[in-house]
This record gives structure tokens, sequence and C-alpha cells, in this order.
């Protein structure tokens, strides 16, 4: 007798042969064994195994062609990994598409360099390319990495061409980008574009962190204007708090506006040559308005590490950098206190 081959089959079996009563609507669906269902231990192994099996392959065309040959193998993985992660599904495909794609990038922006000697068509090219890889591959993290690696191929072509000042473009560029995408969340998410614009909005926050530890952090700074940055990103936050206070329809008010982007304005004046200062406290501003903890806590981590540096950079006595960290405190609290009265009075009225 022919055994059957599948569960359906064995339950049509027992109905015909009397032993079971068929419900009605008829059998229902067995579960899909889902990737959230499989051990992290798991998902764990696999996603190695896809980064190991992808930089082996690297390796391998690094080793067998030159600079200019691997452009082609380097567009074909992309085009695999994008159809990987499209089509695939989830666990072990995805993680081997995620390196692939990385694999990918890495050859074919050696490749440009090589064939196009490292010209501004190579940086153009690769820039256009990460915009391709944010719209085509549907993957959070991987357009984070897509933002955030054609951001330092900007960064890199400013310090390769020798025009260092042209940073605080970049810086502009990145505030401005991050105000607006974070300020239009909700309309972003309604549109549908929220799955593709959130990762985005995030690198060019996290690059603009990151090109302002530039000053604090390097001997021989990009710029020795960054007090063009600190106006700009100081201009930014007087303009967001004004935004916010229109938002609270406290913009009447004269008295409590002027007494908060007077605030900002002072920060702004004192933080010139820092602009990681103002950089921070915008994002921080940005994050609590738009009630984002991640945002706020990047900020806040951001500032901590960015002042502790440059209050050890400074070429001063401890006694003198002692005066200015309790002066500094007191003028932060009294301008608290009169912004806590004022906003209870306007609580009261």
């Amino acid at each position: 007798m022919k055994q059957p081959g599948t569960l359906r089959e064995a339950l049509g079996r027992l109905v015909d042969e009397g032993r079971v009563k068929q419900p009605e609507g008829g059998w229902p669906s067995p579960p899909a064994f889902s990737e959230q269902e499989e051990p992290w231990h798991l998902r764990a192994l696999s996603g190695l195994g896809a980064w190991l099996a992808a930089g082996l392959f690297l390796i391998f065309l690094f080793a067998v062609f030159s600079h200019s040959q691997v452009l082609l193998p380097g567009l074909l993985l992309l085009a695999g990994a994008v159809w990987m992660r499209r089509l695939a599904p989830g666990g072990f495909a995805h993680q081997l598409a995620f390196a692939s794609s990385l694999a990918g990038q890495v050859l074919v922006i050696t490749g440009l360099f090589d064939v196009l000697e490292a010209g501004w068509a190579a940086y153009l090219l690769v820039v256009c390319l990460e915009i391709l890889l944010i719209a085509v591959f549907p993957d959070p993290a991987h357009r984070f990495v897509s933002t955030v690696l054609g951001v330092i191929v900007l960064l890199v072509w400013v310090i390769d061409r020798g025009h260092g000042d042209l940073v605080h473009l970049l810086v502009a560029c990145l505030m401005a980008g991050s105000l607006w995408l974070w300020l239009q969340e909700t309309s972003v998410t309604v549109s549908g574009w929220g799955p593709v614009l959130r990762p985005v909005a995030y690198g060019l926050t996290a690059c603009l962190l990151a090109i302002l530890t530039v000053p604090a952090g390097f001997p021989d700074p990009v710029s020795h204007h960054w007090w063009i940055s600190s106006l700009v990103l100081g201009a930014g936050l007087i303009l967001l708090a004004y935004r916010i206070l229109i938002a609270l329809g406290l913009e009447g008010d004269g008295r409590l506006a002027g007494l908060l982007l007077g605030g900002l304005l002072l920060i702004a004046a004192l933080s010139v040559g820092a602009p990681g200062i103002p950089g921070a406290l915008l994002i921080l501003l940005l994050g609590h308005h738009r009630g984002n903890r991640p945002l706020m806590g990047f900020a806040l981590i951001f500032l901590a590490l960015f002042l502790s540096h440059f209050y050890y950079s400074l070429k001063l006595t401890l006694l003198v950098k002692s005066g200015v960290l309790a002066a500094t405190g007191l003028v932060l609290l009294v301008w608290r206190r009169l912004l806590a009265a004022q906003f209870g009075r306007e609580a009261n009225v």
C-alpha cells in the first residue's frame, strides 16, 4: 500500500476511512517556520558563516585579479546581493546578501578608483552607487552603512583635493539634511518612505557628529577655520529652537523667546572653535523635540566625550580650567532657572 507523502494526504486518507471527521472550512494550514523562531545561536552561526564566505571570496578575487579587473565581478556581486536580499528568505540568505553587498562595494570602489585614476568622476560615481543602494537594498542597517560610506567618500575627496574648508559646507549640508528628515518624520512615515529615509537620517546625524570630532581629535586638523562650522551649527540651533517655540505656540511671548534665543546665541558665541558643542546641543534638542531617545543618547554621549577632550586639550592651568568650568556651569544653572520660572508663569496664566 502506498504511504501518503504529506500530513494533509494522511488526514485525507483518515477521513476517507471514516476514522476522523474533517472540520468545516478544511484543515488549517500548518504554521510556517519564521526567522524569529530560529534559535539565536543558529542565527549567529549562519551570519558568521555568511560573512566568512563573503570575506574569503573577496580575498580570492583580490588575489586573482588586478584592481582594474575587479570592477566587473564587483558589479555582478552587488547585483546578486540585491537580488538575494529582495527575493530570498531570511536568516543565512539575508546575512550573505549584506556581506556580499559590502564585498561588492569594496571591489567596485577599488576598480573605479583604479580605472578613473582617483579622479573626481570616481568619487561622484561612488556617491551615486551608495544612493542607488539606499533605494534598492531593503535593509535598514545597509541603508545606514551606505549613507555613512557616501559621506566618508565626500570627506575623503575634500581632504584629498586640499580643499579643507569645504568641510564646513559638508557640515552645513549634513545639518540641513538631518533637520529636514527628522522634522518631517511624520509626513515621511505616512508617505511610505519611512523605512528608506529613517536609516538615512540616522546616518546623516552620525556623520555630522563624527566629523565634528576632527578639530578635537587630530593634531593636524582638516581645516583651521572651524569657527565657520560653529557659527553654522549655532545658527541651526537657534532656528530649531524658534521652530519649536512656534510649534508650542509661544513665539508671541517676546520675553520667553528673547531669553531662550539669547542664551542659545551666547552658547554659540562661546563655542566658536568648538563646533561639537552646538552640534551636540542641536541633536539633543532635536531628539527631545521628536521624542527620539536614541538621538538624545547619541548627543549626550558625544557631548560628554567632546567636552572631556576639549577640556584636556586647553593650554591653560588647572586653576583657570576649573574657573572656566565653574563659571560655565553657573551661567547654565541661572539660565535654566530663568527659563523654568518663565515657563511656569506661562503655565499658570
